[in-house]
């Protein structure tokens, strides 16, 4: 007798669009922050958690990640994302971010 177990990988491209403030504070160098994201589907909800390094020379940028469940969300609704300086900076004592997330894009990419 053969079990036939079926799993399914559904996955999500993140985007996010950043605008930095070159000028503002640092004009120079790559500013990292981890990331907590939660998207908020139709069916379901999941939770990830990301890196990101952001060029504070550059004024618009696009940060893309993959993230993936093994249950489906649904149509994509919403995403929070909350912050944390990388622990792994000289300077992660800075309280400033010279950066802001614009917007942020969810794609389901199809098996």
């Amino acid at each position: 007798m053969c079990v036939l177990y079926v799993f399914a990988v559904h996955q999500y491209q993140v985007v996010m669009h950043i605008h930095s403030f070159p000028g503002h504070y640092i004009t120079y160098g790559l500013e990292s922050a981890d990331v907590d994201i939660t998207v908020y589907g139709k069916l379901e909800k999941m939770k990830g958690k990301l890196h990101i390094n952001v060029n504070l020379a550059k004024t618009k940028q696009v940060n893309k990640f993959l993230l993936s469940t093994d249950r489906p969300l649904g149509e994509a609704r919403s995403a929070t994302v909350t912050f944390g300086h990388d622990t792994h900076q000289a300077d992660h004592y800075k309280k400033k971010s010279d950066f802001l997330i614009e917007k942020i894009e969810i794609n389901y990419l199809y098996p």
